[in-house]
């Protein structure tokens, strides 16, 4: 007993003179280490509280947000998220930092200036204020609200996550696409995908994206979008002996 109490003691010694960032990597380490022992739950779970917590948060400082990215996808059906994926207003920054500060969340500013991260437990909120491809408005908090788990959230249409996912890609982080697929092939039917192709014709990471998805069957641009009328040859009258007469007929292609 005398030998454990005696490495307990050495050990809280050697914690207490090393400096505050090596404590905090200690402390994340050791974190991660209890959920991947199942210390915190399942992962999954652990996520979900998270978001519910940033949520909670950001409501009651009168912040307004919008679930984003993979966050975004999930609450429409597709694959669970990585990562929390928010997206605020630029003018709410400093209120939502505050507001997560006080949830216990540890804030990290990063240097893109277009996102800030919240971290608590080797989990992270990634917080979007000026995402690529669309604007936070007013609009979008009213017209997209919809039940996440069991709470009411507003979810950023996904023609709108799309265009930001495809419009981020670049040489370095190409890989994404993969993982893109499958989000889109889980939410495919809720997708005017013509918007996202017109919106992202200038990237050629878009152009790759939709060649994926045409031949692999999940999407097909091709196939008109709307009523082609086709000219159709008639059954000649034998009685009237008139000629054939062209019969136009509307085909749902």
């Amino acid at each position: 007993m005398g030998r454990y109490l005696l490495g307990g003691i050495v050990g809280a010694s050697a914690v207490a003179f090393i400096t505050p960032d090596r404590r905090r990597w200690v402390r994340g380490t050791l974190r991660r280490l209890a959920r991947a022992c199942g210390g915190f739950g399942d992962e999954r779970v652990a996520k979900k509280l998270l978001l519910k917590k940033a949520a909670g948060y950001l409501d009651g400082a009168g912040v307004p947000f919008l679930l984003a990215g993979g966050t975004a996808c999930w609450a429409h059906g597709g694959p669970f998220f990585k990562d929390v994926d928010l997206a605020i207003r630029s003018a709410d920054v400093e209120r939502a930092m505050a507001a997560l500060r006080s949830a216990g969340l540890r804030i990290v500013r990063r240097p893109e200036h277009w996102l800030f991260q919240a971290y608590e437990h080797g989990l992270n909120v990634d917080v979007l204020y000026r995402p690529v491809g669309y604007r936070v408005q007013d609009e979008l908090f009213r017209r997209s609200r919809i039940e996440v788990d069991g709470v009411m959230m507003s979810v950023l249409p996904l023609e709108d996550v799309f265009v930001s996912r495809l419009l981020s890609v670049d040489e370095d982080t190409v890989s994404k696409l993969g993982r893109y697929l499958a989000s889109a092939r889980a939410v495919r039917e809720q997708v005017d995908w013509m918007d996202v192709d017109a919106r992202t014709a200038h990237s050629p990471f878009a152009r790759a994206f939709f060649t994926m998805l045409s031949e692999l069957g999940i999407v097909d641009l091709a196939a008109p979008a709307c009523p082609q009328v086709v000219q159709m040859p008639s059954v000649a009258d034998p009685e009237a002996g008139r000629e054939p007469e062209a019969v136009a007929l509307t085909a749902e292609l």
